[in-house]
């Protein structure tokens, strides 16, 4: 589920409250992405971000250098985070976009330009859009002129062709994973107009790649090049005057490969079609549909809608209706249908097709008059649907091109050009719901802003967890030089959960791939890594980071570890694994750490005992895991905790029971002691450092509810162990073992209905080991106390304060306060307020003394109370109703001070 810091004690933002600031460099919308890059944090985490004012520790956004970038939690003082590539706005305002890939993992994205450079950016499977970089001098051709790409035999080579500033009709060229080369002109100056469109496609198989265009005379022109020989050509094939000078031609295979068609808009509005069938002569053209159904030129977007039966014509015609045509196998071409309302778009605006996730969906994308991203779709042979905005308004000029970038794992990306130069992006992967809009080729994108901001946070890598081999294939030999530490696992990294591979903090299996090799993560086969906005369990981990460890009200114990200068607090997180959390000395106690992951480790909330095996020197921690099983950890002195061991079958107790631990005569006998999912009461013993043993059942069936909490502690001296509980009428019951001898009972001490079923009691000796007293919560909400002295009789219960005062059957946890003469009950009440309760000596008890405002914890919420260093300072320790850890504390005789959240 996470990675976190193992020292964020000193590394995260105090109280989750983080000041930043924004560069003056940063766009707007930049600003607006950060902004909301923050929220999807805040609103799912116990975070805060503030704008500076004159805090020592502040969040810097500025334009980074190479990548997006940010430490891992608070370092102190001016901490950069980058995510902005230092890029010139190139791209001309609403110009074409040619994708391709180049290789098995890249994708190229080819463009002409403000300064009349061609350009090209790529990113791999996918990856970060890299940097553009100018592939030849400027003025080469007119700004945004359209480059088409494509492969020229096989995936090793890919051209990419264009008409230069002078009418030449010029190809560039890439080999493998080489440098571009070119460009070279093909065709005599002024053959096209400048910046006209020309469309590749392979005529019959991948040998012979056709070139087709409108040159300067309204003639449709083919060139041709076949194998890795010189391109032919041009060689006109209509009158002139056929189409507008420089008008596109859509290009693709009808039914199969053996027949191409070349479909445009002629200069009187007629949607036309020719064709060539096999190594054959072009046909042609033949009109289509009436004249003025388009405008002159208007360019019509080619695709298959399913296979390869069914080739689909789409185009905006002069009303700005959305109209579709096609033809089905080799028949006669059907349509034009409208498919939107007039005015959905500029007459005569281009139109991309794709397939989305798969083939059995094909989308077409366009600019409306208002500047918004649509798309339309289709699923297999049913009706067209939307159209449907995918971004804000004036995302793109009206009626200006989308780009369309298909990358592994089905992700598509649809890609248009604003004012400011820098291309936008909206994306989905499969069939699932389209992203935030982001800028590409610049790094400053929301789900990068997202991303460096869980790094600020706190956050590593999900692929950085040390156990991250177990889970996916690392090649580090497909990592871009420079970029190995973003793999690397740091030594203060501290996994937390199970392993998340949709964490947002996870990378996608192309990151950093270096140009032409694989990816650099391999989930397991067919899975998915990484997300776009923070998902439930990294909102989990960040809690988790600032506090929100556990379920709210959940049980805690408590013990000392290895001495008692250290203090160390076990229970359930909300992942349910099981965490620690310590304090030595008068030191600030150290956030949880979890040491049994999970998953099915424990249910969130459930109970973890604490005792001593033997001596001080082992701490055992006992659970009930989310399979019923009894598991034991341990810890020896200062070390390291070892386990989960299961130690019964499963389904041998509920998940998450309580366990009652005790030595049984002296520190030579540890005693478990729960009730197992059938309501017998069971004890389970280790003997020293031996082996545990049991669980041997104590009662018939029925005895108590199962899972019902069983209290432990010696009568009148340490050579009697008495177990306490509420059975299932409510009749609160005793057993006992003498010595080393047999466990006796239970027997009734109250009448039936006297608690609740299963309620827990405490248990305490008053002052010394004369008198022991069990307190509970009855029925109605009374605490009430009995009392044994010596080996005489249970007497009691007596009611110690009015009916309500807390929610019948809430747990109340006794403790010494200063020393042996004060015993102390402490409990949460009916409106969430922590109370005390005392006896002094022999006296009556006082109280109860309101500790806290109302609703600090949930009502009934279990505290632990223990010993911190020695017996002047007493802690209470509770999780309040977000689930965060706190600490209440009073010395000596003093006053009680807190509660300080702790986690």
């Amino acid at each position: 589920m996470g990675n976190i810091r193992n020292d964020r004690r000193t590394t995260r933002w105090p109280n989750g409250v983080v000041p930043y600031s924004i560069d003056a460099a940063i766009s707007q919308i930049g600003r607006q992405q950060i902004i909301t890059a923050m929220a999807h944090w805040s609103n799912v985490a116990p975070v805060r971000f503030v704008e500076h004012t004159d805090e020592n520790d502040v969040l810097i956004f500025n334009v980074s250098n190479d990548e997006c970038f940010s430490a891992v939690g608070r370092v102190g003082g001016r901490q950069w985070v980058g995510c902005e590539f230092p890029i010139t706005p190139v791209v001309p305002e609403g110009a074409w976009l040619a994708f391709e890939r180049q290789g098995d993992t890249q994708v190229d994205c080819v463009f002409v330009g403000t300064d009349g450079a061609v350009y090209a950016m790529w990113t791999v499977a996918p990856g970060v859009w890299s940097s553009p970089v100018a592939l030849t001098p400027p003025d080469v051709a007119p700004p945004g002129a359209p480059v088409a790409l494509h492969h020229q035999v096989d995936a090793n080579q890919l051209n990419a062709v264009f008409v230069d500033r002078n009418g030449v009709v010029n190809v560039m060229w890439v080999i493998g994973g080489g440098a571009w080369q070119g460009p070279a002109g093909l065709t005599p100056s002024d053959t096209a107009p400048p910046g006209a469109p020309v469309t590749l496609h392979h005529q019959v198989d991948a040998n012979q790649l056709d070139a087709v265009f409108v040159d300067r005379h309204g003639v449709v022109n083919v060139m041709w090049v076949i194998g890795g020989g010189a391109w032919q050509g041009p060689a006109g094939l209509t009158p002139p005057d056929t189409a507008p000078p420089g008008a596109p031609v859509a290009l693709h295979h009808q039914s199969g490969s053996n027949q191409l068609d070349a479909v445009f808009v002629d200069r009187n509005g007629v949607v036309s079609v020719m064709w060539v069938i096999g190594g054959g002569t072009w046909q042609g053209p033949v009109g289509l549909t009436p004249p003025n159904t388009a405008p002159p030129g208007a360019p019509v977007a080619l695709h298959y809608q399913v296979d390869a039966n069914q080739l689909d014509a789409v185009f905006v015609d002069g009303n700005g209706v959305v109209n579709v045509m096609w033809v089905i196998g080799g028949g006669a071409w059907q349509g034009p249908v409208g498919l939107t309302p007039p005015n959905t778009a500029p007459p005569g605006a281009p139109v991309a097709l794709h397939h989305q996730g798969g083939p059995n969906q094909l989308d077409a994308f366009f600019v409306d008059g208002n500047g918004v991203v649509n798309v339309m779709w289709v699923v297999g042979a049913g009706a067209w649907q939307g159209p449907a905005g995918l971004t804000p308004p004036n995302a793109a000029p009206a009626g200006s091109p989308v780009g369309i970038a298909a990358h592994d794992g089905d992700l598509l990306e649809a890609v248009v050009v604003p004012a400011n130069n820098v291309p936008l992006t909206v994306s989905v992967r499969g069939l699932q719901a389209w992203s935030v809009v982001s800028q590409i080729g610049s790094g400053f994108g929301t789900q990068a802003i997202i991303h460096e901001l869980g790094h600020a946070l706190g956050l590593f890598h999900e692929h950085q967890r040390p156990d991250r081999n177990s889970f996916v294939t690392y090649n580090g030999a497909n990592v871009r030089a420079g970029k190995e530490h973003n793999f690397v696992i740091p030594p203060e990294a501290q996994p937390l959960g199970r392993y998340d591979y949709t964490s947002v903090m996870h990378y996608s299996p192309g990151a950093f791939s270096a140009p032409n090799m694989g990816p650099t993560l391999v989930p397991p086969a067919g899975g998915v890594t990484g997300n776009e906005v923070p998902g439930a369990e990294d909102a989990q981990v960040l809690g988790y980071v600032y506090g929100r460890v556990s379920a709210p009200g959940a049980r805690l114990d408590a013990a000392f570890q290895g001495s008692d200068q250290q203090l160390t607090v076990a229970f359930t997180d909300v992942f349910g694994g099981i965490s620690v959390m310590w304090v030595i000395g008068d030191r600030p106690w150290e956030p949880p750490v979890q040491i049994a992951l999970p998953p099915n480790t424990a249910p969130q909330g459930a109970s973890v005992a604490l005792h001593h095996q033997g001596g001080i020197n082992q701490l055992d921690a006992i659970f009930v895991d989310g399979n019923g099983v009894v598991n034991v950890m341990w810890v020896v002195g200062g070390g390291a905790w070892q386990g989960p061991v299961g130690l019964t079958p499963p389904d041998t107790a509920p998940p998450g029971a309580p366990v009652a631990l005790h030595h049984q005569v002296d520190t030579h006998q540890l005693d478990a002691v729960f009730v197992d999912r059938n309501g017998v009461v069971n004890v389970m013993w280790v003997t020293g450092g031996g082996a545990w043993q049991g669980p041997a059942g104590l009662t018939p069936p029925d005895t108590a509810p199962p899972g019902a909490p069983v209290s432990l502690h010696y009568q009148g001296g340490t050579n009697q162990l008495d177990a306490v509980f509420v059975d299932r009428n409510g009749a609160v019951n005793v057993m006992w073992v003498v010595g080393g001898g047999a466990w006796q009972g239970p027997a009734g001490l109250t009448p039936r209905d006297t608690a609740p079923p299963g309620a827990p009691v405490a248990l305490h000796h008053q002052v010394d080991a004369d008198q022991l007293d069990a307190v509970f919560v009855d029925r109605n909400g009374v605490v009430s106390v009995m009392w044994v002295i010596g080996g005489g009789a249970w007497q009691g219960p007596a009611g110690l304060t009015p009916a309500n005062t807390a929610p019948p059957g809430a747990p109340v946890t006794l403790h010494h306060q200063g020393g042996p003469n004060q015993l102390d009950a402490v409990f949460v009440d009916r409106n969430g307020v922590v109370n005390v309760m005392w006896v002094i000596g022999a006296g009556a008890w006082q109280g109860p003394a309101g500790l806290t405002p109302a609703n600090t914890a949930p009502p009934g919420t279990p505290v632990a109370l223990h010993y911190q260093g020695s017996a002047n300072q007493l802690d209470a320790l509770f999780v309040d109703g977000n689930g965060v850890v706190k600490v209440m504390w009073v010395h000596g005789g003093g006053a009680w001070q807190g509660p300080v959240a702790i986690s």
